[in-house]
């Protein structure tokens, strides 16, 4: 039997840096003679053994990520993500023959500033960071269900059944990052309203970030 986990009801809690416990839809479902087997990233409480008779209901629960957690992850995988989209840009733009500038010469602003001036430089950067991203976040979230800086701080991302996202859920999820980033990162910052702690990208892709037991 299949252990369904989803943090959909999320009881109060009195410290919310904390995160929030959330147990998993009440649906029944029986069980013929051996113990209920947890199919999922992450351990799950011990079933409890019904004192009826009539169906037996596991329960799994996650804790949400903090906010300051999901922020300090974030923070870790650009640090990593964006020099290396850089370099790479810049070393195929130099293959293609195209106008960069100089080592000495480069610069956070500078690079912006070539993102942004529309020219065939700019268009490189650009497709270079948007594929370098979708594959490292779609990658370790379906192979590790963490980035790197997820790792680091000891949280996850997981389907509404517990278990790593699928190919296509990542998919959706990274792509929905762009409707969280706009209009000024809404969909990031509601992460912090939100009593699930949820951004937009969870709610689009059907996912939680929790924390590591």
């Amino acid at each position: 039997m299949a252990v369904l986990a989803s943090p959909a009801r999320v009881p109060p809690e009195p410290q919310a840096s904390q995160g929030y416990e959330h147990p998993p839809p009440q649906t029944p479902s029986n069980v013929a003679g051996s113990d209920a087997i947890a199919r999922g990233p992450l351990p799950m409480t011990p079933p409890t053994a019904a004192h009826t008779s009539g169906p037996v209901v596991d329960d799994l629960y996650f804790r949400a990520a903090s906010t300051l957690r999901r922020m300090a992850a974030a923070l870790i995988d650009l640090l990593l993500l964006l020099p290396l989209s850089a370099a790479i840009g810049l070393l195929l733009c130099l293959t293609m023959g195209l106008p960069v500038p100089r080592l000495a010469e480069l610069s956070p602003d500078l690079l912006l500033a070539t993102l942004l001036d529309g020219g065939t430089t700019g268009a490189v950067l650009l497709i270079v960071a948007a594929g370098l991203s979708v594959a490292y976040f779609c990658g370790f979230h379906v192979l590790r269900g963490q980035t790197p800086g997820k790792r680091l701080l000891g949280i996850m991302v997981i389907s509404s059944r517990g278990e790593r996202p699928s190919i296509a859920r990542s998919l959706l999820r990274t792509g929905a990052y762009l409707l969280s980033a706009l209009p000024v990162s809404i969909g990031f910052l509601w992460v912090g309203f939100d009593r699930e702690r949820r951004a937009l990208h969870d709610w689009v892709a059907g996912t939680y970030v929790v924390r590591v037991p």
